[in-house]
């Protein structure tokens, strides 16, 4: 997979989420591609049970305002 392809793939679970990437989004799609990680599993804590806008970073995200990784909020900070 390719760097845009994963980021592809992170920005359309971001759209089935209703949440949204910022800055940072590219960088970890890049970094996952490079370390061989699935979008099922977090660059940051890759044995937990997070993973991109997986049920837990969801939450975090609805209640932190953004995801553990730095990666998607529920703003959009990009406009």
């Amino acid at each position: 997979m390719t760097e845009e392809q994963m980021y592809q793939e992170m920005l359309e679970k971001a759209k089935q989420r209703g949440v949204y990437p910022n800055k940072n989004a590219k960088k970890i799609a890049a970094f996952r591609v490079r370390a061989g990680l699935p979008i099922t599993k977090c660059p940051c804590d890759p044995n937990s049970d997070r993973g991109c806008i997986s049920k837990r970073c969801y939450m975090e995200i609805i209640d932190n305002g953004i995801c553990h990784c730095r990666c998607f909020t529920k703003e959009d900070t990009n406009v």
